[in-house]
């Protein structure tokens, strides 16, 4: 590796482009896809073109010799024949593509960069931008057509509209001008932006139009009134170079000097997915014929391409789901008007009115981060906890399962419970997936409770715990959810005593999002596989793992069962590798290791973690056995 490439590396954080075409001295200035989908053009500031394949990223051929300097723009004929460039040295020049030869080359007409070339839909005329006007050439004779002239600064980028009847151009002026193509009459001028405008776009029918600007924003504008349609896209750092809009006109791609690309919705104006970065400034994107790639130069002599499908699903599939979490609120709401339905029974977006107290998460562990955060409502401030669950979206089987954990989110915050943490709604803005707000809790964990209160529990509290926790869990079970994780880290205690479980269900889906194996239960648990049942924890080379089931919840209720009754957590005087080992070969924990209790609970406990998962008591036997004790020793203590 070069210390160009390391310095390279280092400067990126985030997706990983899936080729790099390398082989440019100088930026990449301009790119374009060849309309069959197979090929990539790239220009330089070393004056060549380069012809790549998109599937391996080899260059083809010999490269296009002919401009000194900047190849500041491509535009490649409706049948793939013929390319027609502009650049730095204030030339146009029409290239053979099986030739690698010039065509044809016009007069210089322009004074200072060719900036932009743009061929109409039929290939029969093509338009170049520079100093302050527009030309339009012949694209068989070279023959100058037509001079539009009228912008007070350098003209910056020029387009037809998709039937060839209608030019749009963008200037240094910050205005967007649409002429009539044939007579190079002014049909609208538009105050745009507030800096250079650098690129603009036409829909694919011709009625929008979309530019980007050296003022960091890309608007759209209707292209018969010149209105401004809906609100910008904003978000770059720096200056965005280019635009391209999507075949459907679903999303546009930008490229800026802040050093990233990136992908909006045309509906909504709001970034999708994380930003594609570049070591360095890039200039120039384009999309593929099919929508699912996107290839980007740069000023560090290289260009990218992208797959973006995975990421276009992912976001199909959030906006479908905030569209039915919407409905689903205002079902509930027209319900409300009718009856009395909590706050938490209705599951909104409080994006909004979520604000974080510190810039970290105040816990990491199981499958996410915790984040306390003002949940600000009816003019209160509610301390809130959300649950982010951390996914690196890496290809598109990765993305394809995210989407279950979605579901699954959506319906425990169905599930409503007083030993169940509720749900307050969601928010986005923590992660690629949606996070889950619920009530903060203010005694924190179980296992942070119990150690900070161990002195002041007598039995009648501790089984007062394990009643709470087993009314929860028969709950889940009976509405065929299983809770896959039961451990001290979630079963959280509020400011009342009330036990509650959590993060119930996620597991089981999560697991096999960051798991290498599904066999490998263990890698997914970070250390909360003291608890865990052992036909969960298979060998790698296990093609059909037990997956959590209530036998291996009643197998962790017996560790939560000794953790209350002993103060100590299962096997704490070993290391998560010899614990592993010991869950693994049936070994359980000692017993002469802890604090003395009945023989009765130690057998109830060991009935919990019977080997066979047929033996172990159901859910209902649990629930009796805890609740017949706790009243015994309430009796007990109000008789003595």
């Amino acid at each position: 590796m070069t210390s160009v490439d390391a310095a390279r590396n280092a400067r990126q954080k985030g997706p990983k482009p899936s080729r790099i075409l390398r082989g440019h001295t100088d930026c990449v200035w301009s790119v374009a896809f060849f309309h069959h989908g197979r090929w990539v053009i790239t220009g330089s500031g070393d004056g060549t073109l380069k012809i790549w394949e998109v599937q391996d990223g080899t260059c083809i051929g010999e490269p296009f010799e002919g401009h000194e300097g900047i190849v500041a723009s491509i535009s490649i004929s409706p049948d793939d024949r013929r390319i027609v460039t502009g650049g730095q040295d204030e030339r146009i020049i029409i290239w053979d593509v099986g030739s690698r030869q010039k065509v044809l080359e016009p007069p210089v007409k322009h004074t200072d960069w060719a900036n932009a070339v743009c061929l109409s839909p039929d290939g029969k005329r093509f338009a170049s931008a520079g100093d302050k006007r527009v030309i339009v050439w012949d694209a068989e004779t070279g023959t100058e057509l037509a001079t539009f002239a009228g912008h007070r600064k350098e003209v910056l980028t020029v387009a037809f509209s998709p039937d060839g009847l209608k030019l749009s151009s963008g200037s240094a002026d910050h205005t967007i001008r649409v002429w009539h193509a044939n007579n190079a009459e002014l049909l609208l001028e538009i105050n745009a932006h507030q800096d250079w405008v650098k690129m603009v776009v036409w829909s694919p029918d011709g009625q929008q139009l979309v530019s980007s600007s050296a003022d960091l924003t890309v608007k759209f504008w209707d292209a018969c009134n010149g209105d401004q349609i809906g609100q910008p896209c904003t978000g770059h750092t720096s200056r965005i170079d280019s635009v391209a809009l999507a075949p459907d006109a679903s999303f546009i791609a930008t490229a800026s000097l802040d050093g990233t690309a990136r992908l909006w919705s045309t509906k909504t104006r709001q970034q999708i997915g994380p930003s594609f970065p570049h070591a360095y400034g890039a200039y120039c994107v384009a999309i593929s014929p099919d929508g699912k790639l996107l290839v980007c130069g740069d000023m560090d002599r290289y260009a990218s391409i992208w797959s973006i499908e995975g990421t276009l699903e992912l976001h199909e599939e959030q906006e479908n789901e905030k569209e039915e979490l919407e409905a689903e609120q205002r079902q509930y709401l027209a319900r409300a008007s009718h009856s009395q339905v909590p706050p938490e029974a209705i599951l909104q977006d409080l994006t909004a009115y979520i604000t974080k107290v510190e810039d970290h998460p105040v816990a990491r562990g199981g499958f996410g981060e915790i984040w306390k955060c003002i949940y600000e409502t009816d003019g209160r401030h509610i301390d809130v906890a959300v649950k982010a669950l951390v996914v690196y979206v890496s290809d598109e089987a990765m993305e394809k399962k995210s989407r279950r954990i979605r579901r699954e989110l959506r319906t425990c915050a169905k599930l409503k419970h007083q030993n169940i943490l509720p749900v307050y709604g969601y928010t986005y803005n923590f992660g690629l997936l949606m996070a889950i707000v619920s009530p903060w809790a203010d005694y924190g964990n179980l296992t942070t409770y119990i150690d900070n209160e161990d002195a002041m529990l007598d039995a009648v509290r501790r089984f007062q715990l394990l009643t709470d926790i087993t009314a929860g869990l028969k709950y889940l079970h009976a509405n065929n959810v299983i809770h896959g994780d039961l451990n001290g880290p979630n079963v959280l205690i509020h400011g009342d005593g009330t036990a509650c479980l959590a993060d119930f269900g996620l597991s089981l889906v999560y697991s096999e999002v960051i798991s290498a194996s599904v066999a490998s239960w263990t890698s997914s648990f970070h250390g909360n596989f003291r608890w865990l049942a052992p036909e969960l924890i298979g060998e790698p080379e296990d093609e059909l793992p037990v997956r959590p089931n209530e036998s291996s919840d009643i197998y962790s209720f017996g560790g939560i069962m000794l953790q209350v009754l002993t103060s100590k957590i299962p096997y704490y005087y070993l290391g998560e590798v010899a614990v592993s080992r010991c869950i693994y070969t049936g070994v359980k924990p000692s017993r002469s290791r802890y604090p003395a209790i009945s023989d009765k609970y130690w057998d109830f406990i060991e009935e919990c973690w019977s080997s066979l998962p047929q033996d172990r008591p159901s859910t209902e036997r649990v629930v009796e056995v805890i609740m017949d004790e706790f009243d015994s020793l309430s009796i007990a203590i109000a008789g003595s």
